[in-house]
């Protein structure tokens, strides 16, 4: 560091560290004691992990969605791994996204959201059964169902936090 350089502030990265923050700590709420089964929760950290992708993704590296991944596996107790893999490729789906479409729309958006979510819930459903814990298909096929349904409070959730990083 020279003496013309200024030292970077702990407040200056915290902004920054929004999209990954916000992942974490709705991986540490699907983790929490609620009144629901696990497979009824929408899986939020996904869900905002689709849309940080779409707005900011050089905010969320590939490396950085794999640790995000295990620490759900870890909160959640699946195998160490298996949503570390799906969110690693997560980040390489969902830019597809925009070469494949000219515009972006609510709905349009909603649309490749439900099958990244449905994809993502086949191959957890595949790799667990490879792994010996085959889960019931309509488990994951209500899980899939929720997610898809929440959808756009991760949209509007996503688009609170951006602002503030913007301001910021």
């Amino acid at each position: 560091m020279t003496g013309v350089d200024s030292p970077v502030r702990l407040s200056d990265r915290l902004p920054r560290a929004l999209p990954t923050l916000s992942i974490a700590l709705a991986a540490l709420l699907m983790s929490a004691p609620l009144p629901l089964p696990l497979s009824i929760l929408p899986n939020l950290p996904l869900l905002l992990l689709i849309c940080w992708l779409w707005v900011m993704p050089s905010l969320l590296p590939s490396w950085l969605a794999f640790l995000l991944g295990l620490l759900l596996d870890a909160v959640t107790g699946a195998p160490l791994g298996l949503n570390a893999t799906l969110f690693a490729l997560a980040v390489v789906a969902v830019p597809l996204s925009d070469t494949m479409m000219d515009a972006h729309s609510l709905l349009l958006d909603w649309l490749f959201a439900a099958l990244l979510i449905i994809g993502f819930q086949l191959l957890s459903w595949g790799l667990l059964a490879l792994v010996n814990r085959p889960v019931a298909p309509l488990l994951l096929l209500a899980q899939a169902g929720t997610s898809i349904l929440a959808y756009p409070l991760a949209v509007w959730l996503v688009e609170r936090l951006q602002r503030r990083l913007i301001r910021s």
